[in-house]
């Protein structure tokens, strides 16, 4: 019975995420249509950025929960979360700019490096 309520939940999970996407990329600024052009194409990349960030985070969650055997783990616990902040803020106050993609590897590795300092 545990198997058929994976494999319902599964199936609301995509059903609700392809209702979700059809309303982002038809809800436009003039109405309810099919866009066509630039539009589309800008629509769909921020689609796509937007479910590979959802993805990354929730196996990120999973596998702090999985580690710690306990469904209330997040990254907090570590502070993964506080690591990668400080790392941000770091270069925010160096006047990085926003557009350099030295702000993800910075971030990643403030993460990792409060996780070893912690552990």
């Amino acid at each position: 019975m545990e198997k058929n309520k994976l494999i319902k939940s599964i199936f609301y999970d995509l059903a609700a995420c392809s209702l979700f996407i059809l309303v982002i990329l038809y809800a436009g600024g003039g109405g309810f249509g099919f866009p066509t052009g630039e539009i589309l194409k800008i629509r769909i990349l921020r689609i796509l950025v937007a479910l590979i960030a959802g993805f990354a985070l929730a196996s990120a969650g999973v596998s702090f929960q999985m580690v710690f055997s306990n469904p209330l783990a997040d990254p907090y616990i570590l502070g993964s979360s506080s690591g990668a902040a400080a790392g941000v803020a770091a270069l925010i106050l160096l006047g990085i700019p926003k557009t350099s993609l030295l702000y993800p590897v910075i971030a990643g590795a403030a993460s990792a490096g409060a996780v070893f300092a912690v552990l």
